[in-house]
């Protein structure tokens, strides 16, 4: 295929896209939504990071968005949160579980990935805006 019939290939799905589409803007990044928070009352409750679930570890952070519940709590990449309300989670439906039926606040047990040590944080979540404690 020369040089010529590539432009008028990529020229020829650039107005296919706008036809479906309707812009020609770039689109943003989709992010992992499964850890996000959800809007609308009565959704799920969420803290709002990207992460997995690591057998006999947790919860493992990822990414943290900023303004969400656990960016206010102090969470980062390499934390691993290790129990919800005194009950050390066990897979990720367990994770989930906890959060939903947390009543909207929730003590995280949280290994910090800087000192290594198990630290407490407590957090309200109502909405976009959470506060926190944080207990040794």
């Amino acid at each position: 295929m020369n040089v010529v019939t590539k432009k008028l290939l990529v020229a020829g799905l650039f107005v296919v896209a706008l036809a479906l589409g309707g812009t020609a803007q770039a689109q943003t990044p989709k992010v992992k939504p499964y850890l996000l928070p959800q809007p609308g009352v009565g959704g799920p409750v969420r803290l709002g990071f990207q992460g997995h679930f690591a057998w006999g570890q947790g919860m493992v952070v990822d990414f943290v968005p900023w303004g969400t519940p656990a960016s206010q709590a102090g969470l980062e990449p390499g934390d691993v949160i290790r129990a919800i309300n005194g009950q050390w989670i066990q897979s990720q439906a367990h994770y989930f579980w906890l959060l939903q039926n947390s009543g909207g606040q929730v003590n995280l047990r949280i290994r910090d990935w800087r000192t290594g040590m198990l630290v407490s944080r407590t957090v309200w979540i109502n909405g976009p805006i959470a506060a926190y404690s944080a207990h040794p």
